[in-house]
């Protein structure tokens, strides 16, 4: 057995074990250990079926990792992170606004607030970390 199909019924039955706990400890649907749940399985499955579509060429090599290493995989991977960073950010000033508006505990808009200011500083540290890789 691969590396991959280990990994692969590992994360399968961690996603399964979480939805069991859930019915057993909690008598409740929580959302945490069910959603884990729920990603960990659908993780497994999406790549169980990507690995068993997966062809090689006459040299051996994987064509899933070739297309890995292909130029328009990274950029398409970059810019798709770049809206994803952009998204979460707009949705973390609502979530700002919206536990101001709701009076939430100052200890929930202060973690709020960090969550926002840590974007802040680690965002051009890491993008002039890539710039200079490159």
């Amino acid at each position: 057995m691969s590396n991959k199909n280990l990994g692969n019924i590992f994360t399968f039955v961690i996603g399964i074990s979480m939805l069991l706990l859930d019915l057993i400890y909690y008598e409740k649907f929580n959302f945490i250990l069910v959603g884990i749940g729920i990603a960990l399985i659908g993780i497994s499955i999406e790549l169980y079926v990507k690995d068993k579509k997966d062809t090689s060429t006459d040299k051996g090599i994987s064509r899933n990792m070739i297309d890995f290493h292909d130029e328009r995989t990274i950029f398409i991977n970059a810019k798709s992170g770049e809206t994803i960073n952009y998204v979460m950010g707009f949705s973390t000033i609502i979530a700002f606004i919206i536990a101001k508006l709701l009076e939430i505990p100052l200890v929930g808009q202060m973690i709020i607030l960090s969550l926002m200011i840590i974007r802040l500083i680690i965002t051009p540290i890491i993008k002039n970390y890539y710039e200079n890789r490159i």
